[in-house]
């Protein structure tokens, strides 16, 4: 949804009353960004003299009065418990006439991720800059007890600075989820943007930071590849792939992007379908990024960040164990052993003179597994481990050949990946629907 629009924050768009006061002191410039049950104006602080992002909240028709008002309440608190260089931060919020509700915000006078994508997509470096300040800030929210819930490309707004270096800021927590507050949703709809949701959350099972980390996966997805992981006909079928499909790989979604050696393993790790197969925090993820892309210190100074504290994970990452060898059975020792005294009869025999002895067979049935004795039944063999099993598919009837040592493999570095050029290019996606009158060349959020 939050692409089905153009962006432009310098338009202006005539209000109802222009010049309008909000609260007696908020005084409204002009309309800014639009979205579902908000307006987002700029306006200024009659006696501060200080613009600010003017959100106006109004409940839907027929929407749970009591219910909109908790999710109002919810997202002040979540912003105002927090105070990041890379976070909006909340000046005022209230009630106003009308049933509406208001939330007077730092302006941020730059472009949402949204317009910076439209331009195609972004060199990998970049990509993961903007990321790493997404990460710091969401892990001193979660270290709050705020999960953010909601990261789309219009919830990010990027300002370039004076030496061009990128600082990003998270806005809009209107679906923050907030620890020791039960703000479950009453109205029997799921939550979110169909292409950023975690699985969790379309099946609204239990949410914590790691939701998070699964929306920070699709964004660097959709900056480096230009589409999304999961993008269907529309947002039922989208909510339902990020549950079903695999994702998708970097190639089979944008052929000609070269990303660093180990970002692709990185982001897909992030959108592992299970929580428990995630980065298991923000920590967790802002180490990993940072071991594939060179960090200046202007860069660790401005997200607040050190090499020590990247470093150190409040959580280890959760690893598959490890797998074992099993021990060879008895019945294959006493084959083994058998064999050997036969044999050894056998060269005494052929060496001393006396008649010959056949022992022929008795090399295929060690290599098979098998004793002199008899084939043993099915079920030890089955138990063999991979190393003992594995000679069991020597042809009995040939001698044994020495396995030529495997070739090395060329050590990894940044590269296309590899893979076979797709018979078709995938299609184009359906033109946006246009915007209503009056709201066309806004943001929606």
């Amino acid at each position: 949804m939050d692409e089905d629009f153009q962006t432009d924050p310098q338009v202006s768009r005539p209000i109802p009353e222009p010049a309008e006061r909000i609260a007696g002191r908020y005084v409204i410039d002009r309309l800014i960004a639009r979205g579902g049950m908000a307006m987002v104006y700029l306006a200024e602080h009659a006696e501060l003299r200080r613009n600010v992002a003017l959100k106006i909240l109004k409940p839907p028709e027929g929407a749970d009065g009591f219910d909109f008002e908790e999710r109002f309440r919810t997202e002040a608190r979540a912003l105002a418990a927090l105070s990041h260089p890379n976070i909006v931060t909340l000046h005022d919020f209230g009630q106003i006439e009308g049933g509406r509700y208001f939330l007077a915000m730092e302006y941020l006078d730059g472009r949402r991720l949204t317009d910076l994508l439209r331009e195609g997509p972004m060199e990998a470096e970049r990509a993961i800059r903007l990321m790493l300040q997404v990460a710091v800030a969401l892990r001193y929210a979660h270290a709050k007890g705020v999960v953010h819930r909601d990261l789309k490309p219009s919830n990010l707004v990027v300002n370039t600075n004076e030496d061009g270096a990128d600082h990003i800021k998270v806005v809009d927590f209107g679906l923050a989820k907030v620890r020791g507050i039960d703000e479950q949703d009453q109205s029997g709809f799921i939550l979110g943007s169909p292409q950023c949701m975690s699985p969790e959350q379309v099946m609204e099972s239990e949410i914590d930071g790691r939701t998070d980390v699964y929306a920070i996966g699709v964004l660097l997805f959709r900056m480096i590849t230009g589409r999304y992981p999961f993008a269907e006909a529309d947002g039922a079928a989208t909510m339902l792939a990020h549950v079903e499909k695999p994702v998708p790989t970097f190639y089979s979604m944008a052929p000609e992007v070269v990303v660093p050696a180990g970002l692709e393993e990185i982001v897909r790790h992030c959108l592992a379908k299970r929580p428990i197969d995630r980065y298991p925090d923000m920590t967790s993820l802002i180490t990993a990024l940072t071991e594939i892309v060179e960090i200046s210190d202007s860069f660790m100074a401005a997200s607040g960040l050190t090499m020590s504290t990247i470093r150190k994970s409040t959580t280890s990452l959760p690893r598959e164990p490890a797998p074992t060898r099993a021990a060879p059975p008895t019945w294959v020792i006493g084959a083994v052993a058998g064999a050997l005294v036969v044999g050894i009869f056998a060269w005494l025999a052929l060496n001393s003179g006396g008649p010959p002895v056949d022992s022929s067979p008795q090399l295929p049935d060690i290599v098979a597994g098998q004793s002199a004795i008899g084939t043993p039944p099915a079920a030890p063999t089955a138990a063999l481990a991979p190393s003992a099993a594995a000679p069991a598919a020597v042809d009995a009837a040939k001698p044994v050949q020495e396995a030529k040592p495997a070739a090395a493999k060329p050590a990894s570095k940044p590269h296309k990946t590899a893979a076979p050029k797709p018979a078709a290019k995938p299609s184009p996606k359906p033109a946006a629907k246009p915007a209503p009158d009056g709201y066309k060349g806004l943001p929606e959020f």
